[in-house]
C-alpha cells in the first residue's frame, strides 16, 4: 500500500509521463525507488504504435544518450581511483585508433575526441548483438576521423558530421 505521499508522487509523475506523450513521445515507462518497499512502476502511450500495444513495465526500451553519464562517471571513478588522468592519451588502450596518441580520455566524454559517427552507418537490426570493437571499426567506415579539438558535436563517438563540423 502506497502512503499518502507517495501516492500524490504517482500522480505527479503519471502526469509527466502523460504529458510526453501529449507532445508526441509514442511510449515511456519510468521506475522510481526508494518512496516505498516495492519499486513505483509507470508507463504511459503505446510500445508498438502500428499494433497499438500500450507499454508495460515489462517493455524494454533503448537508453541511448542516457549512458553517456555512466560512462563518465566511471572514467571520473578510474581518473580518482587508479590516478589515471584525463590527459591520458587513448593510445594506451586503442594504439591502432587513428590520432590515438593525440586522443586524451577527456576529449572523448566532451565529444572532441574527432572519431566518425557510427549512428549515421549503422543497420537497424534490433537482433543483433555488437562487440564494441564492431562499433568502433563500423565508425570508420562513416568518415575519416577529425583533428581532436577541431569541433565539439554531442554525438555517440565525439564527431560532427563534416557539414556540421565545416559550420563549427
Amino acid at each position: 500500500m502506497y502512503s499518502t505521499h507517495d501516492a500524490a508522487l504517482r500522480e505527479d509523475l503519471q502526469a509527466l509521463l502523460d504529458g510526453f506523450i501529449a507532445r508526441g513521445i509514442v511510449g515511456a515507462s519510468l521506475a522510481v525507488t526508494g518512496t516505498s518497499e516495492a519499486p513505483m512502476l509507470l508507463t504511459a502511450g503505446l510500445a508498438d504504435r502500428a499494433a497499438r500495444t500500450p507499454v508495460t513495465p515489462a517493455h524494454l526500451f533503448k537508453i541511448g544518450s542516457c549512458t553517456k553519464t555512466f560512462v563518465a562517471a566511471t572514467l571520473m571513478s578510474v581518473v580518482r581511483e587508479k590516478g589515471v588522468p584525463l590527459t591520458t592519451p587513448v593510445a594506451q588502450w586503442f594504439p591502432d585508433l587513428p590520432f590515438a596518441a593525440r586522443i586524451r580520455l577527456r576529449q572523448l566524454v566532451a565529444h572532441t575526441a574527432g572519431l566518425p559517427e557510427f549512428e549515421f552507418v549503422m543497420p537497424m537490426d534490433p537482433g543483433r548483438i555488437w562487440r564494441p570493437r564492431e562499433i568502433v571499426d563500423l565508425a570508420y567506415t562513416a568518415g575519416p576521423p577529425a583533428a581532436p579539438d577541431a569541433a565539439c558535436a554531442y554525438n555517440n563517438t565525439g564527431r560532427a558530421r563534416s557539414d556540421q563540423a565545416e559550420a563549427a
